[in-house]
């Protein structure tokens, strides 16, 4: 396995797991996956700056970073979502009860 599949899978994996902490803890759903999303993206950000020693170009913060925060978004979001599910009908069923 070379190391972008590596990465990937961790990075989906952080998602997970930061997505199940923030959904026992937060109540409200959209914000959660909101909030779970964008900061997994500005962690995967925080990774690439640090894995190139911190030298960043203007044309890195015109173009690429905007890139990296909307993939990292693209990515976590649906994670957030459906691992978010659960607790949501669980919650909305406890409520009604």
């Amino acid at each position: 396995m070379n190391s972008d599949t590596t990465g990937f899978l961790i990075y989906v994996a952080l998602a997970v797991v930061a997505s199940l902490i923030a959904h026992i803890f937060v109540r409200r759903f959209w914000v959660t996956c909101a909030v779970v999303a964008v900061g997994c993206s500005l962690l995967n950000i925080a990774h690439e700056l640090v894995t190139h020693d911190f030298h960043i170009r203007p044309s890195d913060v015109a173009f690429w970073l905007p890139m990296l925060l909307a993939y990292g978004v693209a990515i976590s979001f649906p994670i957030a979502f459906l691992t978010g599910l659960p607790f949501y009908f669980y919650k909305r069923r406890r409520k009604r009860l």
